[in-house]
């Protein structure tokens, strides 16, 4: 399922958001439910919510019928996290 979840990716959707400097990377799936990060331009876009609805979700969903729902990451990973304790020195 991830192996044809990365292909639409790089082959079908990238190629679209890469025509405005943008891309999505996989992120992990929960309960059937994949969720992706936005980068480049299309990080922090205003039109990111069209652009999962119009584009992201009808490739997936009719690429892979085990995905229920995608869904946009916007937690901070712990690995920021750690980069931000390690400057500030160990801080929390």
């Amino acid at each position: 399922m991830e192996e044809k979840i990365l292909q639409i990716i790089e082959e079908i959707i990238n190629p679209k958001l890469l025509e405005h400097d943008g891309w999505i990377e996989f992120d992990k799936i929960v309960d059937n439910k994949l969720c992706i990060k936005f980068r480049g331009a299309c990080s922090g876009c205003g039109a990111n919510q069209a652009t999962l609805d119009d584009i992201i979700k009808p490739e997936i969903l009719n690429g892979v019928e085990e995905i229920t729902d995608v869904l946009i990451a916007d937690y901070v990973s712990e690995e920021l996290i750690d980069l931000a304790r390690s400057i500030l020195g160990g801080k929390k």
